[in-house]
């Protein structure tokens, strides 16, 4: 570490030259912190960081998250909606985020949630603090006894991570004499599993009501002697592939830096790293062997497993950033990285007789791959419209296709294994698979809209990545596309909102109903966990595009989603899911919520949601209201929007039959125009005869985002 003169301002990251040895042959953030070395203070409470701006708190605190952070952050320009007053109000009070601040909200939802969390003063404010020294033997404090108990509680941790020990195989390695099993790796991995099962196992946490305190400290010490020497074990790529999906939060140690937790960056990295040096040192180089299909169950089991691991490391690592952080020469890299690993899993389905959870395993690993493919062709081909629509179509394509082909795997696997595990495996993927159709018709729309800002501001810079005031111009530029439509000039973004401006809004809604069914699942007795990464995320961030997709309506139109007030239920219904699945479920999520659960993040973020829709009708009414007292006569405007629930009167000279007719999804995409430049042409009905009739169930208004 660099003398204290050398170093920058505290608690930021430093600069690369003066970062530790560590950070810098890890790859993460360098911030250093001041501290105090010592006894501390006789009143000072322990457990509090020693921070120049320290407080001392008495008690709970109250949650300061609010819809205008919320709002703050969407590309929308959702806070334009409210009263001047409250605009200048809030200016004052705290800066708006910057463009390039709100395009990463926009296309990085982990910098969405962390950007939200560091707003609110009561996320974290009970995170446990390491003790100075902790003796207590965890063997000790689980016995096999309850090892055993808490073992049944995570059946869902187990199916989405299937190379994860189990507790009483832990504890015994622990108490063996082998000093390699003996690694702050696998004491943190212990701890960290029974502490995450006590949560869920209400009556065992009731019957011993200090085990939960006593855990929580025992994951904090562990915690960071692992953090500054993690060991070259296995068990290093396991407790930080659980901690990135479970417990993002629970090695932080102040509260002012707990938000950025959230993302897992610096777990996903040291996985990363170590399980490239496992396969240094394996004989293997971990291959995956391509006669995996006729080994014995135990040892196939094993070899699975940890494909599934290298595959989920792979797969956080390439998208750890947004769908569109990397190039497309890095994404067909990591897909370079898959393929080998997929061809052998195809000769796995085609020979031998898979349960339920392989079968998921391996469709996932599918899904990846048209994601990773998907993304890559639209990176590389989005200034040609003709290119560009036809990769959305051929993703969605693959989607349903491998959507269709898991379901018959299931189907046959009937009867031979656990019908619950069964109903799992085909909820989540029918969940996965429509997820992805959703991203890649909101990447397209975004590629579509950049392309318009991009000839209009002349400049053709196809080289160039998304810029960030180019992305957030996505709702101006929706506003200016009806104008397009009704003048029937062929400009691609229009037809491209013609075409997906019904379908993504409700394919969105369905996504929510899909997800309100998977919480329903039950495996050996255990409600449904789902992991940060793998689901939870993708559903607040589905949410997000429901909120986004109706202030665009609210700022352009006039008026909102006909499926409002279904929305804004389901909204309600996918809050108090997560609310149920909070850590522990005896708790409140206020609770939760102060120690750093995600689930309790979930529930927040989305009571949040619910209340900027809620603003945004209320918003719409007074609208109306004034502008039927100011008209009188217009009143007719708001009955004219029967397809949403209210229309502006600034569009009530609209016509009916506006809008083009492009109900079929083949057609419409193979007559996309393969045209080297962007001007408009002259006359387009002469070109596009298919262009036959209007249609005003077509609404552009409805947008698909990110």
């Amino acid at each position: 570490m660099q003398n204290r003169d050398d170093l920058g301002p505290l608690g930021v990251p430093q600069p690369q030259e003066k970062a530790c040895e560590r950070c810098r042959n890890l790859d993460l953030e360098c911030i250093v912190e001041r501290t105090f070395l010592g006894r501390p203070a006789a009143k000072r409470l322990r457990g509090m960081a020693a921070q120049e701006n320290d407080t001392v708190i008495n008690g709970p605190i109250t949650s300061t998250l609010s819809s205008e952070d919320i709002q703050d952050h969407l590309f929308s320009d959702a806070a334009e909606i409210g009263p001047d007053w409250q605009k200048e109000l809030r200016t004052k009070l705290a800066p708006h985020p910057t463009k390039e601040e709100r395009f990463k909200a926009m296309i990085e939802p982990h910098f969405f949630l962390s950007s939200i969390l560091s707003k609110d003063q009561a996320f974290g404010s009970d995170i446990a603090q390491p003790p100075s020294c902790w003796d207590a033997s965890l063997t000790e404090l689980i016995d096999n006894d309850t090892a055993e108990s808490l073992e049944k509680s995570l059946t869902w941790h187990r199916f989405f991570h299937p190379s994860m020990p189990r507790l009483v195989e832990l504890r015994s390695r622990l108490l063996s004499n082998d000093f390699t099993s003996i690694n702050s790796a696998t004491k943190l991995l212990f701890a960290l599993l029974c502490l995450t099962a006590l949560d869920i196992d209400e009556a065992l946490a009731k019957s011993r009501p200090s085990l939960r305190s006593s855990l929580r400290l025992a994951v904090a010490f562990v915690g960071q002697e692992f953090i500054f020497s993690p060991p070259t074990h296995h068990d290093t790529v396991v407790v930080c592939l659980f901690l990135a999906d479970y417990k993002p939060t629970a090695l932080a140690t102040t509260q002012r830096v707990l938000h950025r937790a959230i993302k897992s960056e610096m777990f996903v990295h040291l996985a990363q790293r170590m399980a490239e040096r496992l396969e240094e040192n394996s004989e293997q180089g971990g291959t995956l062997p391509s006669e995996l299909y006729i080994v014995d169950g135990a040892q196939f089991d094993f070899g699975f497993s940890r494909t599934v691991e290298r595959l989920q490391l792979l797969h956080y690592d390439t998208f750890l950033d947004g769908y569109l952080a990397k190039s497309h020469y890095a994404l067909r890299k990591a897909l370079a990285k898959m393929r080998p690993v997929v061809d052998v899993y195809q000769v796995v389905l085609k020979y031998r007789q898979c349960s339920p959870r392989t079968i998921f395993h391996i469709n996932w690993t599918m899904s990846v791959c048209v994601l990773l493919n998907a993304v890559a062709n639209l990176k590389e081909r989005w200034n040609n419209p003709g290119s560009l629509f036809g990769e959305i179509e051929e993703a969605e394509r693959r989607c349903v296709e491998q959507l269709k082909t898991s379901g018959v795997l299931l189907e046959k696997s009937s009867g031979m294994f656990d019908s619950q595990e069964i109903d799992a495996a085909r909820s989540i993927l029918e969940l996965r698979f429509n997820s992805i159709i959703a991203r890649i018709w909101g990447l397209g729309l975004l590629y579509a809209s950049v392309r318009k800002v991009r000839s209009l501001e002349g400049g053709l810079k196809w080289d160039h990545e998304i810029e960030s005031h180019e992305a957030i111009q996505i709702s101006d530029q929706v506003g200016g596309s009806r104008e397009d439509m009704i003048a029937g000039t062929a400009e691609p973004f229009a037809m491209a909102l013609s075409q997906l401006g019904i379908k993504f809004p409700k394919r969105l809604t369905s996504l929510l109903e899909i997800f309100i069914g998977c919480t329903d699942l039950r495996l050996a007795g255990t409600s449904f966990r789902p992991p940060l990464q793998h689901l939870a995320l993708e559903v607040l961030t589905h949410c997000k595009n429901v909120v986004e997709n109706n202030l665009v309506q609210l700022k352009c139109f006039g008026r909102l989603n006909p499926e409002f007030e279904k929305q804004l239920e389901l909204f309600t219904i996918c809050g108090q899911r997560f609310d149920s699945m909070v850590a522990a479920p005896w708790t409140s999520t206020d609770v939760a919520f102060a120690n750093g659960c995600v689930y309790a993040v979930g529930s927040k973020i989305i009571s949040g949601f619910c209340q900027v829709m809620k603003t945004a009708k209320e918003n719409l009414s007074r609208r109306i209201e004034r502008q039927e007292s100011q008209h009188g006569e217009e009143r007719q405007a708001g009955e004219a929007g029967e397809a949403g629930v209210g229309l502006s009167p600034m569009y009530s000279g609209m016509s009916e039959g506006t809008f083009f007719d492009l109900t079929t999804s083949t057609e419409a995409w193979n007559m996309w125009p393969y045209l080297g430049g962007f001007d408009p042409l002259p006359n387009p009905l002469e070109l596009y005869n298919w262009i036959e009739g209007q249609n005003t169930d077509v609404d552009p208004g409805s947008i698909p985002f990110l």
